[in-house]
């Protein structure tokens, strides 16, 4: 003990202090607590009657500095615009809803006149003679039948 200060480990000091032993070795590396390296070991150098708020430095104990309350306050504008983006989706999705809704309605509407609006049987738009046969192809006459196309090799696929 120098001048009313206890040398305690790691652990130790985070239990003092209120913090993870990664807190502490954090503290120690940025240099916010004092402590002593001997012999590969770190010793966190503490007063006897030290409290935590005692302990940290200003910045430590409340992590904001300059620049930390910038950086919170760009936080909080992003955050508000963020909330504001998603206030905006939320109104869309609820305009598409209704708007899917309607839809629905309409073709549920036009289901139900389907049988209504029924094709007229086949055998009244076939031509027909009079005995009831089909007329007649004339000769020569070949029907519209798309030509198949020529089957290319497969690896023209890739290069056409």
């Amino acid at each position: 003990m120098d001048g009313g200060q206890e040398r305690v480990d790691i652990a130790e000091a985070a239990r003092r202090l209120g913090l993870t032993p990664d807190g502490v070795r954090k503290r120690v590396r940025r240099g916010t607590l004092p402590h002593v390296r001997q012999e590969g070991r770190i010793w966190v150098m503490l007063a006897a009657d030290e409290t935590p708020a005692e302990t940290l430095s200003d910045t430590a104990k409340t992590g904001r500095d300059g620049a930390d309350a910038v950086a919170a306050d760009e936080l909080r504008a992003r955050v508000a615009s963020l909330e504001t983006e998603l206030a905006r989706t939320h109104e869309a999705l609820r305009r598409a809803q209704e708007a899917e809704g309607e839809q629905r309605r309409i073709i549920a509407g036009l289901m139900q006149r389907l049988p209504e609006l029924a094709a007229p049987s086949p055998s009244s738009t076939a031509p027909v003679e009079s005995d009831g046969r089909a007329p007649p192809v004339p000769v020569g006459h070949v029907p519209d039948v798309p030509a198949p196309s020529p089957r290319r090799p497969w690896w023209r696929f890739w290069r056409p």
